[in-house]
């Protein structure tokens, strides 16, 4: 609330109640400018305009007023105003940057842990490929030392060869069926 605007309104007082006590308004001067001063030196709780004939104008309660607090100087409230508005502008870009580090920190930890996983899964992932070729080449080699025994075993006579022959056939499928030990 602007209390000069207040005590210029028409009906213009001849005087003014502030608390009691009795304020004749000025007939010269900046009239409206030292009542300003006048009222806000006194700080009065209640203030009332009264006309000529004594009659009340209008009345204001200066406490309840929530405005009325910058009514002594408007440009240092102005000032007081930027000044909370730039602090809690301040406050709120100081906390959007302290949550962007943290956001940085956790995916700077979420990266070098998956970083990690996937170097763990290619190792594995490797390992896996290997045994796989070992596995096939032992695999090609038991059916190539079964096709030798029994090519040997049909050229020869000779009782233990054939044995030996079908002993690797009927051992062939089951390590192809995983039945068989590797050593």
């Amino acid at each position: 609330m602007n209390l000069r605007r207040w005590l210029r309104r028409d009906p213009k007082p001849a005087s003014l109640r502030a608390d009691g006590r009795t304020i004749t308004v000025p007939t010269s001067g900046n009239v409206w400018a030292d009542l300003e001063s006048t009222i806000t030196s006194i700080g009065p709780a209640k203030l009332e305009a009264i006309a000529a004939d004594g009659s009340l104008l209008r009345a204001i309660d200066l406490e309840s007023t929530e405005e009325n607090a910058p009514i002594a100087d408007n440009g240092q409230q102005r000032a007081a105003n930027h000044s909370e508005l730039a602090a809690i502008a301040r406050m709120i870009s100081d906390a959007h940057d302290a949550g962007a580090r943290r956001h940085a920190q956790a995916y700077e930890v979420a990266f070098a842990r998956h970083t990690e996983l996937v170097a763990i899964l290619a190792q594995r992932l490797s390992g896996l490929e290997t045994a796989w070729q070992r596995a096939m080449q032992q695999l090609a080699q038991a059916q190539a030392d079964v096709a030798m025994a029994q090519a040997s075993g049909q050229d020869s006579s000779d009782p233990a060869g054939t044995a030996i022959a079908a002993m690797m056939s009927t051992a062939l499928p089951a390590m192809l069926n995983g039945k068989g030990k590797q050593a």
